[in-house]
């Protein structure tokens, strides 16, 4: 259960109801108020309390002790953050402003890193946690600190820690069957969290694991909040049903004999791919008689799944398959082929 959320949603919607009332764009950033100072102070006391709860669960020390071994108290940035930012790396996570009612333009503005620094103390540290420092401790003097921009940094730290506290990952459909399904609880009206795609998959060698992914040139993995993905299981069938065709290719690479006849005359081919060698040998006639793609056809409709990127971490690691396993499932193909070809006949 998480508590956090509907205080999350209530002081969004008063932030959208002050944008009414303030034209949020890039020269009002500055703009403060006491009421905007309040609801700096009142994100932040949400955050020092989600994030004692964060780094609990994190195995966090609940009863720190100082340098000479006496209790004291456990502080929100220096213990919980710090320990928060370590794990999940929080601090380098974007979000982008999309509200239709903030009309900010300048890309430094439009991406926030909310949680920048946010573990750190004075003025090493994050400016609406300072902003909030001072505010709490003189609320008068220290007015011209609840700004707007200090504002939406506090929000935006709040969010990203409901989220995390939330473990909120959700199915998004099936790819090749109308449009993905996005259903998340943790949707804001002011914030889209970053998010990188994992759907580009090259697999190479009889193991896979997350270097088989080839990323976008501006996918940025350690800013993603989210990493949209293939299931476990699908990416598992996309590997095996690679392995299978690479084993069966060979086969019929072994036994062409006009591949057999090929390399006797050019031996120096040997150690070239199976795919230049067809080519050499016999064009695409026979590259297409020996390699062929069952995986692609046995994968149009794949499930995915939006996951929380907490240690950067996407696929599992797939070992090699037994020979024997391969061979089996082969066998099994190669039956089914002749099976569908004998209906058609009938």
């Amino acid at each position: 259960m998480n508590l956090y959320w509907p205080v999350y949603k209530n002081l969004e919607t008063e932030v959208l109801q002050l944008a009414d009332s303030i034209h949020f764009c890039d020269g009002q950033l500055r703009v403060y108020s006491i009421h905007i100072a309040d609801l700096i102070v009142r994100c932040a006391v949400e955050i020092e309390a989600i994030s004692k709860d964060l780094y609990e669960r994190l195995g966090g020390e609940m009863e720190p002790k100082d340098e000479d071994g006496n209790d004291r108290d456990l502080y929100f940035d220096t213990d919980c953050l710090q320990l928060i930012n370590n794990t999940w790396k929080l601090d380098k996570k974007e979000l982008t402003i999309s509200c239709a009612t903030m009309y900010f333009e300048k890309a430094e503005n439009v991406k926030l890193i909310p949680l920048h620094k946010s573990h750190k103390r004075g003025d090493k540290g994050s400016r609406w946690k300072r902003a909030y420092m001072a505010l709490k401790h003189d609320r008068y003097g220290s007015l011209n600190k609840g700004t707007v921009e200090n504002l939406l940094n506090a929000l935006g730290s709040l969010y990203i820690l409901n989220i995390y506290y939330a473990d909120d990952s959700f199915d998004a459909g099936i790819i090749g069957y109308g449009a993905l399904n996005f259903t998340s609880q943790y949707e804001s009206k002011v914030f889209t969290p970053d998010g990188v795609g994992a759907y580009n998959l090259h697999f190479c060698r009889e193991e896979a694991d997350d270097t088989c992914i080839v990323w976008d040139k501006d996918d940025n993995l350690e800013s993603a909040v989210y990493i949209g993905k293939y299931s476990d299981d699908d990416f598992k069938k996309r590997h095996f049903d690679w392995c299978v065709d690479q084993k069966w290719n060979r086969k019929r690479f072994d036994q062409s004999e006009d591949v057999k006849q090929y390399l006797i005359q050019h031996p120096e081919d040997r150690n070239k791919e199976i795919k230049d060698v067809c080519l050499a040998a016999g064009g695409k006639r026979l590259l297409n008689e020996i390699v062929i793609d069952t995986a692609s056809t046995r994968q149009l409709y794949s499930k995915v799944q939006v996951k929380l990127n907490k240690d950067g971490k996407v696929y599992p690691t797939i070992p090699r398959y037994e020979d024997e396993v391969l061979e089996k499932e082969i066998l099994k193909r190669w039956a089914d082929a002749i099976d569908f070809k004998y209906k058609l006949t009938r």
